[in-house]
C-alpha cells in the first residue's frame, strides 16, 4: 500500500509536470547554463565550466548529456529529462513521511502538498541543479531511518556509511545537499 500509493503520487506529479507544457525550445531561468554545460560535456567529453554556473554540477551534467545523446539536443528534452529525478524524489518523500509514522493518508495528502506547491512545480520543470539536490537529501534522510530502525549497531555503522558516501558523492549537484553529511549522519 504505501509503495503503490508513493509511485501514484510520483506518476501524478509528472503527469502534472507534463500538462504544465514545458515544451518552449528555449531555457527557463539558469538552466541555460547548465544545460550549455551538459551539452559542451557531450560535444568535447570535457566538464567546461561557463562562469555562469555554479561551481559543481556533479552528476547532472553526464544525466543530461546521456539524454542529448540518445534524444538530440533540445531545451525540451532537458526539461523531460527531469522527470525521474523529480518522480524518484516524490516517491522517497513519500517513503520518508511514512517511516516517520504518518499514516497513509496524511503522507499521500503531504506528498502532493509538497510536489504540486508552487516551488517544487517550476524547477521539477526545469533543468536546474534544485530538485537533484533534494533528492540526495532525501536519500540520506531514509538511510538515516533506516539506520534508526536496524536491529544491529553495525548495519546501523553501514546504513550511516552509505549514507555519507552517497551524501558526498550525489552532493555534487548542490553543495547544500551535503549538510546531510555534516549534520544529518551524525545527528543519527
Amino acid at each position: 500500500s504505501s509503495t503503490r500509493n508513493g509511485l501514484l503520487c510520483a506518476v501524478f506529479v509528472a503527469v502534472c509536470v507534463l500538462i504544465t507544457n514545458p515544451s518552449a525550445n528555449m531555457p527557463f531561468s539558469d538552466g541555460f547554463s547548465y544545460t550549455k554545460t551538459a551539452l559542451d560535456f557531450t560535444r568535447t567529453g570535457h566538464i567546461l565550466y561557463n562562469g555562469w554556473a555554479t561551481a559543481m554540477l556533479g552528476w547532472l551534467i553526464p544525466w543530461g548529456a546521456l539524454f542529448i545523446k540518445i534524444f538530440g539536443f533540445s531545451f525540451t528534452v532537458m526539461r523531460l529529462s527531469m522527470l525521474p529525478i523529480d518522480a524518484a524524489t516524490v516517491y522517497l518523500f513519500h517513503q520518508i513521511l511514512r517511516r516517520f509514522g504518518i499514516n497513509s493518508k496524511n503522507a499521500v495528502f503531504g506528498t502532493l502538498a509538497f510536489a504540486l506547491s508552487p516551488i517544487f512545480m517550476p524547477s521539477a520543470a526545469s533543468f536546474m541543479t534544485d530538485i537533484p539536490g533534494m533528492l540526495v537529501v532525501f536519500i540520506c534522510i531514509y538511510m538515516c531511518q533506516r539506520a534508526l530502525k536496524t536491529p544491529s549497531d553495525r548495519i546501523a555503522v553501514l546504513w550511516l556509511s552509505f549514507a555519507t558516501v552517497f551524501n558526498v558523492a550525489g552532493g555534487t549537484v548542490r553543495q547544500i545537499a551535503w549538510l546531510g553529511a555534516l549534520v544529518m549522519v551524525p545527528s543519527t
